[in-house]
C-alpha cells in the first residue's frame, strides 16, 4: 500500500502567534492554553515529560504534562492527545486534543471507521481491544486502513474524547 499523503496543518485563529509546529525548552504559554484552528481543530499547550513522535498517543494529565501514552499511563489521565511534531523530553509544545485530519499512531492492520483503543506499546493505538486491559479511547476513530505498524494515519477526533475502561458503557 502507498504511504499516506501528508495531512494539512490547520490554520490557527485564536490565540493570535500560535504556531503549532513549534516545541521549545521554555514556555511561551501559559500551560493548559487552547489553540483554535480550523477543521474543528483545538490544541493544548502542554511540557514534555519524556520524547513524543509525530502522532503519537499522549496521555496529558491535570497539570498539562504529555507523557506517551499506553494502557498503564492513560490509566487516570486526564485526556488523550497526538502531537502534530515530534517532542524531546522537557521540552514546551502544541499537541492535539480534537479535530479532523490529524495523525495517530496505529498497529499495522488497524481498521478503518474503528473506535481506537491504547495498547501495551508506548504512543501506539489499535482498533482491536489487545492484551493488558486496554482503555477505549471514546471519541477517537480511525479514518483509513493502517498497513505500517507503528506508521502515523489520520484519526478525528470528537470534542471532550477520554479514556474509558474497556466495555463500560456510557449512557447520556
Amino acid at each position: 500500500m502507498a504511504l499516506q499523503a501528508a495531512l494539512p496543518l490547520p490554520e490557527i485563529y485564536h490565540p493570535a502567534g500560535v504556531d503549532v509546529t513549534r516545541v521549545s525548552s521554555t514556555a511561551e504559554f501559559k500551560l493548559g492554553t487552547r489553540a483554535r484552528g480550523s477543521d474543528n481543530t483545538v490544541f493544548v499547550y502542554v511540557v514534555s515529560s519524556g520524547s513524543l513522535a509525530l502522532g503519537a498517543l499522549a496521555a496529558i494529565d491535570e497539570d498539562n504534562v504529555a507523557r506517551g501514552g499506553n494502557t498503564t499511563t492513560c490509566t487516570g489521565a486526564n485526556r488523550p492527545g497526538w502531537p502534530q511534531v515530534a517532542f524531546a523530553t522537557d521540552q514546551y509544545g502544541w499537541v492535539a486534543i480534537q479535530g479532523n485530519q490529524l495523525y495517530g499512531k496505529q498497529k499495522d492492520g488497524t481498521a478503518a471507521n474503528a473506535q481506537l483503543y491504547t495498547s501495551t506499546s508506548v504512543g501506539i493505538m489499535s482498533s482491536e481491544g489487545s492484551a493488558g486491559n486496554p482503555l477505549t479511547i471514546l471519541g477517537a476513530k480511525a479514518v483509513g486502513l493502517s498497513s505500517g505498524a507503528g506508521a502515523a494515519y489520520e484519526i478525528m477526533v470528537l470534542d471532550g474524547a477520554k479514556f474509558v475502561e474497556k466495555g463500560i458503557k456510557i449512557t447520556a
